[in-house]
């Protein structure tokens, strides 16, 4: 039925699809509009692009599953893969294919594209950024960066400031960071300043407990005087930072007013897992007391700087990650920070943990309702934290900041600076969402000799910056034009400093996906395309598998070369035995239609 339809590249019958295999984002208005560009794209498109349409939706159902069980089971010893699987998608043709796929490759992560059916490049920036993030994992974190200290002058007294900045671009954007998170030292943040200046190309101005006065946070100090220390450095940097900057929240409460202090000059928001912002009346149950005596315990063996004790705490506020090896060498790392803090550290990690219980509610409860039409806010809370302490916090919070997204680190107990690279790289794909979409590229066509004939294949790479990886893009997925696709490619490209070779239907023979020629020879095909560019494509390159499962095999194919994988929502890997069932017949008889009505 879906090859009928797209055959007869029928308009009338082919727009009201789009809601069959796209998620309704920005309501009835956004369909709209996004039915609109679909239709423009579709205009555009190339005979090989309806071609495809008529014959993939057939193919797909008739040949995949046998492609899929002729391959072999993935050694475990394989470069990373990650399945990204639409959480909307349908459950036969996307959700158990994936799994299947999941249950073949030994070692790979089944992720979840939230809110999105299947045809991820049509349902907006929130699900494109969630594909970025995925991929952002399996390439190396980016460009070069400078590393200095800065003394700003508050009230006549000298603060330090660290800047971390791109070496060779202009940033897009500034980005302010608080990062006195108590008992975090900073030299286990800074890492990750550097590795988000390098990525996403912004300028960081980070704010650590050597830039306030921590004694301020004495209990017989008023709230408002460490706050407005706090907001005296914020000015001094404010002629630094620009019209309008990105404020990340790394805190735990001292510094998320800062949202509201500074909210006319904010382009966006990331505010991570603030603390103690408790019920009314809490304070006068059993559960207060308990926290209220374990944040005094903790502000005094912090004090005591005895490591013995201090040392066996981190699994309370870590997520084991690695397991009890991964725990041991975190252990390790954090001691030696723990050596080398500053003094400054060990007074914040005193006297936070109480001034947080006191203060904090306080302060929150006198902020005013966060106005509807402000800049973007993410409100990101560790899925594992303690609930009356962090996560009924968040929760408040985002009943305060109208139109803000309440987000969850998955894995993370609160300490997401300590918790490993995957707790980290979630963060840093909020923080991407909230920036400007990186440096300036290049986007042209190659064309490469494939059995005497030319095939055109998509180059695209950073004007003025040597690419840190490779990536191979298949990216013929059945019903969504190449120029649909594209802009994806100049963002990767221009946000992760990457170089896309990207291989569209106008770079393969889709008659090939007759149902009377062996599923083989298309695989053949692609796989002589894919060989053209391997001199280009350097030793390892990252695959990109979007063919909804015409491609997925070019990563057995290529596995030796590749140094990470992401294949999406493929389809049509069915279970023994499916096609005598009723459904079968109803699937079969869809994908027919759809391939009529395209063609």
């Amino acid at each position: 039925t879906l090859g009928e339809i797209y055959g007869s590249q029928d308009y009338a019958k082919i727009l009201p699809l789009l809601s069959d295999f796209m998620y309704p984002t920005g309501g009835p208005e956004g369909v709209e509009k996004t039915k609109k560009k679909y239709e423009r794209a579709l205009r555009t498109a190339s005979p090989k692009f309806w071609q495809m349409c008529s014959l993939q939706p057939s193919w797909n159902f008739h040949k995949l599953t046998g492609i899929f069980t002729s391959l072999e089971q993935w050694p475990l010893e394989s470069p990373p893969v990650i399945l990204a699987c639409s959480d909307q998608g349908p459950m036969v043709v996307v959700t158990e294919t994936m799994q299947r796929l999941h249950h073949l490759m030994a070692g790979s992560q089944l992720q979840f594209l939230e809110s999105s059916k299947w045809s991820w490049q049509l349902e907006g920036p929130d699900v494109v950024d969630q594909a970025s993030s995925l991929l952002h994992q399996l390439v190396p974190k980016g460009m070069a960066v400078n590393t200095l200290v800065q003394q700003v002058s508050v009230g006549g007294e000298k603060r330090p400031v660290h800047v971390v900045e791109p070496k060779s671009l202009s940033p897009v954007a500034n980005v302010l960071y608080l990062g006195f998170p108590r008992f975090i030292p900073w030299s286990l943040q800074l890492p990750i300043l550097e590795q988000w200046a390098g990525t996403l190309c912004v300028k960081i101005w980070g704010i650590s407990e050597n830039s306030v006065n921590p004694s301020l946070l004495s209990l017989d100090r008023d709230a408002d005087e460490f706050q407005q220390d706090l907001f005296s450095v914020v000015e001094a940097l404010l002629p630094e930072l620009g019209e309008k900057f990105v404020l990340v929240d790394s805190t735990w409460g001292p510094g998320t007013a800062a949202a509201w202090r500074f909210r006319s000059r904010l382009s966006g928001a990331l505010i991570v897992n603030a603390h103690l912002f408790k019920a009314p009346n809490f304070d006068e149950s059993e559960m207060a007391q308990k926290i209220k005596k374990r944040m005094a315990t903790l502000g005094e063996i912090y004090g005591s700087q005895d490591y013995a004790k201090i040392l066996p705490l981190l699994s309370d506020f870590m997520y084991p990650t690695g397991g009890p090896e991964g725990v041991e060498k975190t252990k390790k790392k954090y001691e030696r920070a723990l050596r080398t803090a500053s003094p400054k550290f060990w007074q914040m990690c005193s006297l936070q943990p109480s001034w947080n219980f006191h203060k904090l509610t306080g302060i929150f409860t006198s902020l005013e309702q966060w106005p509807l039409e402000s800049p973007p806010v993410i409100l990101a809370c560790s899925d594992q934290g303690p609930m009356v302490v962090v996560t009924e916090t968040m929760q408040r919070l985002h009943h305060l900041m109208a139109g803000s997204q309440l987000q969850f680190l998955e894995s993370s107990k609160w300490s997401w600076q300590l918790e490993g690279p995957d707790v980290v790289d979630q963060a840093s794909s909020l923080l991407h969402q909230l920036v400007p979409k990186g440096m300036a590229v290049n986007t042209l066509v190659q064309q490469v000799s494939v059995g005497g004939e030319k095939r055109p294949v998509h180059v695209v790479e950073p004007k003025s910056l040597s690419p840190v990886a490779n990536v191979l893009y298949l990216g013929f997925p059945r019903f969504i034009p190449w120029s649909l696709q594209l802009p994806i490619l100049e963002q990767w490209a221009g946000t992760l400093c990457v170089k896309i070779w990207g291989i569209s239907e106008n770079s393969v023979n889709p008659s090939l996906l007759s149902l009377d020629r062996d599923a083989d020879e298309f695989q053949q095909d692609l796989f002589s395309v894919v060989e053209a560019l391997l001199p280009e494509l350097g030793e390892k390159f990252v695959l990109v598998d979007s063919t909804w499962g015409p491609g997925t095999a070019a990563a057995w194919r290529f596995r030796s070369r590749l140094s990470g994988a992401l294949i999406v929502n493929a389809h049509l890997f069915k279970a023994p035995n499916f096609d005598e069932s009723e459904m079968a017949q109803k699937i079969k008889k869809r994908m027919a239609t759809l391939g009529e009505i395209y063609g």
